[in-house]
């Protein structure tokens, strides 16, 4: 019983160490396609460049409204 206990205890490490490293490549990846992105320029013509942005507003809080309906 102790050790399956003690095997226990490792796997759940074991996936706590796997589960941050995932993140880790996840947000690597994310970086590195921005980055490529901003090489390439596609970053270079967006609309409001040099803008500040308008937080005034949540334009994603209609449609949250609107999944609340349906559900």
């Amino acid at each position: 019983m102790e050790d399956f206990l003690e095997q226990s205890g490792q796997n759940a490490n074991e996936q706590a160490h796997h589960k941050k490293r995932m993140r880790q490549d996840w947000d690597n990846l994310i970086e590195d396609i921005i980055q490529e992105g901003v090489e390439k320029g596609l970053f270079d013509n967006l609309k409001g460049k040099g803008k500040p942005l308008n937080l005034s507003r949540n334009h994603f809080e209609e449609q949250q409204f609107s999944i609340w309906e349906i559900g």
